[in-house]
């Protein structure tokens, strides 16, 4: 009876081991921030980030939700949810940083704005300023203003 006692927690102690070490079937991967995604829900669709609940300064940012997809290179993504932009390269997320609509860039003493033309994206060691110069239900143009450069993004 002792050994058989002693073999039941034997086993019991190995399910519960291998339970707990076990890979889980989603894969995951860890991005430069430290974040760790899951590699199937990024491969299949960024459809896993979730926007914020609506705020009183969220009627462009509504406008915004949702993923958008680079028309010049369409490896290059991004996701705005709510008040956070999530960029994403080959369906991998590279970055999430925080995104607010103003009524021009920060350093021309801009000031957040629901209605203004400007987004400024930002984390803890970066900061940078998009003009919104055309948004529509199904394209978007950004143009990065310390590089001029224009970017079209189509909604998907």
């Amino acid at each position: 009876m002792k050994d058989f006692i002693t073999l039941l927690f034997t086993i019991l102690f190995v399910v519960c081991l291998s339970a707990c070490t076990e890979t889980p079937q989603n894969e995951s991967s860890t991005i430069a921030s430290g974040e760790t995604v899951s590699k199937t829900a990024t491969e299949q669709s960024p459809a896993y980030i979730r926007a914020s609940p609506p705020t009183s300064m969220s009627k462009k940012k509504m406008q915004m939700d949702g993923t958008w997809q680079d028309i010049q290179n369409t490896k290059r993504m991004f996701v705005i949810a709510g008040d956070e932009y999530y960029e994403l390269y080959e369906g991998r997320q590279i970055a999430k940083k925080k995104f607010d609509i103003y009524n021009a860039c920060p350093s021309e003493n801009g000031e957040m704005d629901e209605n203004g033309s400007y987004i400024w994206l930002r984390t803890a060691i970066d900061t940078v300023c998009y003009e919104i110069a055309n948004l529509d239900n199904a394209v978007m143009t950004l143009v990065n203003m310390e590089e001029g450069k224009e970017n079209r993004y189509e909604r998907r």
